[in-house]
């Protein structure tokens, strides 16, 4: 279309079209072949800092800086710089002519907050992906919202099995009843919880010491139970082994009649132990020798 009737057609649609001039969107009519600008709003004036004669001597696509998608384009502006964009465009008849009306919305700052966000999102998720404790998030009826790794690991479960299910779902019912019950203490709390808990009858035996936490929306309402669960096995294993070591200990030095003792030298000095047989041997009862160890050195 020659310039002179471009010019022609947007004088008629200033002195018609108030509101499409009014729209605070960036917003223009093409020639529906080519592209050509027929008519810019102000807004489109003043966002991408173009004359209105600058305008009508483009084409839509000259904005283009890359092209995304369908919808999402990235538009250069006057002085150089680019911003993301969606553009909406449809036919519309302007004074007994078929045109293009093409409408751009801003969306730079969204998409970047968007990015910033799975960026965080991806340090998070590898973070707790790198941990060697299981890692869940759960709603406040129970169903999972996210587990890590480890979860997976140790579980046999992948996340998609997981996320949107229930412990009911997923464990025995005796087992996934006391995790839910865990789980509601901590709700009924509404504080950080530690608790001990024993995994599955009927699985290899392991023992989890669980750390579980509610998470407030920012109003200070509870929207999810966390939880940071750590595999103890090995160390009850060894406080059991320890425990019956202790106890063949004592039942051997309370039947001897040697004097057994065991003195503790760090810290405040004292008895940790003393046998039955001391009475015999030192003319000290036990309970003496507890309140005053010094008494040893009398012998």
């Amino acid at each position: 279309m020659a310039m002179a009737a471009r010019r022609a057609a947007h004088r008629q649609m200033e002195g018609d079209d108030a509101l499409f001039y009014a729209n605070p969107q960036p917003a223009w009519v093409c020639e529906p072949a080519t592209g050509a600008v027929l008519a810019a709003n102000t807004a489109a004036q003043r966002a991408y800092g173009y004359t209105e004669d600058a305008f009508l001597s483009m084409a839509i696509d000259d904005l283009i800086a890359e092209r995304i998608g369908e919808r999402v384009t990235h538009h250069r502006k006057q002085d150089g710089s680019v911003i993301e964009v969606t553009i909406d465009a449809n036919s519309v008849v302007v004074h007994g002519r078929v045109a293009r009306l093409v409408v751009a919305t801003d969306v730079t700052e969204e998409r970047l907050r968007e990015r910033v966000l799975l960026e965080s999102e991806k340090r998070l998720r590898d973070l707790i992906d790198a941990t060697t404790a299981v890692i869940y998030v759960k709603a406040l009826d129970g169903r999972y919202l996210l587990v890590n790794r480890r979860y997976e690991q140790l579980t046999g479960f992948a996340r998609d099995e997981v996320v949107g299910r229930t412990d009911a779902e997923l464990w025995p019912a005796p087992y996934a009843a006391a995790l839910r019950a865990n789980d509601l203490r901590v709700l009924d709390a509404l504080e950080p919880l530690e608790f001990e808990e024993v995994g599955p009858e009927g699985a290899p035996p392991v023992t989890f010491l669980a750390y579980k936490f509610p998470l407030f929306d920012p109003d200070g309402v509870p929207y999810a139970i966390a939880g940071i669960s750590t595999d103890i096995t090995q160390r009850k294993r060894a406080e059991e082994r320890l425990r019956h070591s202790e106890e063949r200990f004592r039942v051997l030095a309370e039947n001897a009649q040697d004097f057994i003792f065991r003195y503790r030298l760090a810290g405040e000095p004292g008895f940790d132990y003393v046998s039955p047989a001391c009475e015999t041997i030192t003319g000290y009862t036990v309970e003496e020798l507890y309140a005053d160890p010094r008494l040893i050195f009398n012998l």
